[in-house]
């Protein structure tokens, strides 16, 4: 099994994509400050267990096709 590495928050915007990301454990202040700041009408926040050796989710980019306002 791999290594616990603690929690995350993870918001994902109206693309899908990940738009911000905290870590939970040992920042326990700053992430809560973070989750009233950073989510916004459209977005959805989750909080995950992390190991050591998981891939990270999807980060948007400024050229997503599904940001809206964006063209492919």
């Amino acid at each position: 099994m791999s290594k616990h590495m603690g929690q995350m928050h993870i918001v994902y915007g109206e693309c899908g994509h990940v738009i911000a990301a905290c870590w939970v454990t040992g920042n326990e202040a700053d992430a809560a400050n973070f989750k009233r700041r950073k989510l916004r009408a459209g977005q959805r926040m989750e909080t995950v267990e992390r190991y050591a050796g998981d891939p990270m989710p999807e980060w948007c980019t400024a050229s997503c096709p599904r940001v809206p306002g964006v063209q492919p």
